[in-house]
């Protein structure tokens, strides 16, 4: 992952998964669900206008 601008974070409730995103570096996250379902992507940071 990365962020162009501004700092992001990559964000799932249901794994307690946190990973932060810093503008001009790649992130490289490895996440294993040992659960099939549908689960919610957040941006946990409040990073300007319209990003809440």
């Amino acid at each position: 992952m990365h962020a162009k601008e501004v700092l992001h974070t990559f964000y799932v409730p249901e794994f307690r998964v946190q990973q932060y995103i810093v503008p001009g570096r790649d992130v490289d996250l490895v996440v294993t669900p040992t659960r099939i379902g549908k689960y919610t992507l957040k941006d946990s940071l409040f990073s300007g206008t319209y990003f809440a």
